[in-house]
């Protein structure tokens, strides 16, 4: 019953549930890179601080639209999305779906570290840059430190959903190979921090996760929309 109130058309939209979440993860990745785009050049740790409150002063407002644009995406959209996700991976998993809980609860640890990240450069934008000379490092340190674990929380997500898909065959087949691949990827990634880089090898395999991330939504989001169930 539970899968077919998911594929059933509600009233007055003409999409189900799962097509709702389809079109919601379309939007949500969209949103997000849309954001992305509008911070431009934002300055990473290794920028010095006058080069920091500088690009603020100049651009502080267009970043906080940016994030606003962010948040719309991830809490609007991208939530709702996993929610769907997790009901669909759920049903074909069966039993007490552990794998899709897995992914689940990896999105959700990765959307509240998403958050928490950019509180650390909220303040310099707030203030067009006009904070202590001494914070600044802080708050770039601190928001680097913060993508290394974003990289570890996408671990779960990639491995939960792979295995769904090994184990449930559905979407399909392939994209549980790329997953699994994913998850590594993301995995040497959260090391990047060590490295105290953002322009260091970790980092820039940090991006190729991030990416990963977003083409690994937009994929499912087509399964959800077509109705994909079996592998191949």
């Amino acid at each position: 019953m539970a899968v077919m109130s998911m594929e059933r058309p509600l009233p007055g939209v003409g999409l189900s549930w799962r097509q709702l979440g389809g079109v919601a993860g379309i939007v949500g990745v969209v949103l997000f890179v849309v954001g992305i785009l509008m911070q431009g050049d934002a300055p990473m740790m290794n920028d010095s601080v006058a080069d920091t409150q500088a690009w603020y002063a100049d651009n502080g407002e267009m970043y906080l639209v940016a994030d606003f644009v962010i948040g719309i995406g991830v809490i609007v959209f991208l939530l709702p999305f996993f929610i769907v996700l997790r009901s669909v991976l759920a049903a074909a998993e069966g039993g007490q779906a552990h794998w899709s809980q897995l992914a689940f609860y990896g999105a959700l640890l990765f959307i509240v570290l998403g958050g928490a990240g950019a509180s650390f450069q909220a303040p310099l934008a707030l203030t067009d840059g006009e904070i202590d000379e001494a914070v600044v490092p802080a708050l770039q340190s601190a928001s680097f430190y913060v993508f290394g674990s974003l990289s570890l929380a996408m671990l779960p997500f990639f491995l939960g959903i792979a295995m769904v898909i090994k184990g449930a065959g559905v979407f399909w087949g392939w994209l549980a190979w790329l997953t699994l691949a994913l998850a590594v990827v993301a995995l040497v990634s959260s090391a990047a921090p060590i490295e105290a880089d953002p322009e260091g090898a970790l980092s820039m395999i940090g991006f190729v996760s991030f990416i990963g991330l977003g083409v690994t939504i937009l994929l499912l989001s087509v399964g959800l929309l077509s109705n994909r169930e079996a592998s191949s």
